[in-house]
């Protein structure tokens, strides 16, 4: 059993002697590095790791054989020169009468990798977040802050240990106090996604200045509420905003990744769409497949396209949100069944410039939907169809349907009979209240019971 455990398992596991030779390795090595079983054996610990790390192979082993330490935090080298990124523990034990080493390797290539992206993603985003020259802060749901970049603290006065004890409020220009708390508590409870809007700030040294506000919230993976982050920017240079506005949906877009979804910027004056998050995996195509309007509209089911069409014109023309449904072409030429959510975004003097939203993919709710209810319809024909009579009843012996065939047997209208107890169809005894709990512990039980009626 072993021997069969040592030969199936999907880990390298090696037998080493003292000296760090190689005595035995299982298939899995052997698959994965690419030696065979009489060049293994001519190996040893340090020609299975890169020649980089062969000095310090070497003295890890003295260590391991001296019980220092237990592991090899090094890669494994393939027979064609590749590295295999793996989690290594060795221990001393016994192979037969010998004393070897026990390696057990386990590949971690995917979890590296993503790891390592991890830490991209979050050092592309401290750098942002410092680099940037427009303000951004980060804030708990009490609207305290918690970080401020350089650019918010130059904004409003303050350094980030002087705004750390304060929230929003303290600096927020007593006409946008209201509607900005009303605001932000909607995008905590997730009613809105984005906040915008132009706002007088309150600096340190008592002066009114004006701001433009984008504020939203970041959510876990698992819909945690993570912090508030806000981006404020100085509107007098219009066109160094327009950059840095570029600048936060690139973050944006990171985050939007996570989601799953496709999620789109369309512009309304050109028509042109741009593409983020998972839209090539949810729609199969790229940007430059899908970035205009047009082509859009064009892989919209026919028998969607007008009423989803005239539901988008009408929220633009209103700067409203847009919730919707159609069926759309895949690549591959499938019609997906999605789910399409945004809102419309106005220019200061309250123009439609820009729809932001997101595509989900919701075909396997819908057709699972849709076979729920071919199931239901054809249960409630074979009820009815039945030639034998059938009643529903609870747990507590009241009925909550009946089919045609037992009103026949029974005389009673189906009306009659729903709502009403179980009893009403037993003959009345001393024992009727008894029976009728013994009856529905017996069906509960999964039984078949039968029992006569009147």
């Amino acid at each position: 059993d072993l021997q069969q455990l040592f030969d199936s398992v999907e880990d390298f596991i090696l037998i080493f002697d003292l000296d760090g030779k190689i005595l035995k390795a299982n298939p899995y090595v052997r698959q994965k590095l690419g030696y065979p079983d009489e060049e293994l054996l001519s190996m040893s610990a340090t020609d299975i790791h890169s020649d980089e790390y062969r000095d310090e192979t070497i003295r890890i082993v003295r260590e391991i054989r001296s019980g220092m330490r237990n592991d090899i935090p090094y890669p494994l080298r393939t027979k064609a020169g590749n590295l295999i990124s793996v989690d290594t523990h060795v221990t001393l034990g016994k192979w037969g009468d010998k004393d070897v080493l026990i390696g057990i390797s386990r590949d971690i290539t995917e979890r590296k990798r993503t790891e390592d992206a991890l830490k991209t993603s979050e050092a592309r985003f401290r750098r942002i977040f410092e680099d940037v020259s427009i303000g951004m802060v980060t804030s708990d749901q009490n609207f305290n802050f918690i970080r401020c970049n350089t650019a918010f603290c130059r904004f409003i006065g303050y350094s980030e240990k002087e705004l750390q004890k304060l929230t929003f409020a303290d600096i927020t220009h007593p006409d946008h106090l209201e509607r900005d708390r009303s605001a932000i508590e909607s995008l905590v409870r997730q009613e809105i996604k984005i906040y915008r809007t132009e706002k007088k700030y309150i600096t340190k040294d008592g002066r009114v200045i004006w701001g433009s506000l984008i504020a939203s919230v970041l959510y876990g993976s698992n819909g945690e509420f993570i912090h508030l982050i806000a981006m404020v920017e100085d509107i007098n240079d219009r066109k160094n905003a327009e950059q840095e506005i570029l600048m936060w949906k690139h973050h944006y877009e990171v985050v939007a990744m996570t989601s799953g979804q496709a999620v789109y910027d369309y512009e309304l004056e050109s028509g042109s769409i741009h593409w983020g998050g998972k839209t090539l995996q949810v729609l199969g195509y790229t940007e430059d497949q899908i970035g205009h309007i047009d082509k859009w509209e064009a892989l919209i089911h026919p028998d969607d396209r007008k009423k989803t069409i005239e539901e988008l014109n009408k929220a633009c023309l209103c700067g409203d949100s847009f919730d919707t449904t159609y069926r759309f072409l895949h690549k591959d030429g499938r019609y997906l069944h999605m789910h399409d959510k945004g809102v419309v975004i106005c220019d200061p003097d309250g123009k439609p410039t820009t729809k932001v939203g997101m595509m989900q993919d919701i075909t396997s709710l819908v057709l699972a939907e849709k076979e729920l209810i071919e199931k239901e319809e054809r249960y409630r024909k074979l009820f009815e169809l039945s030639p034998s009579g059938i009643i529903l009843e609870d747990t507590k012996g009241n009925i909550l349907d009946a089919n045609s065939a037992y009103c026949r047997s029974t005389g009673y209208l189906k009306e009659e009979l729903i709502g009403k107890n179980v009893k009403l169809l037993i003959p009345d005894s001393p024992k009727r209240e008894r029976n009728i709990k013994k009856d529905i512990s017996v069906i509960l039980s999964g039984r078949i019971h039968e029992h006569e009626v009147l």
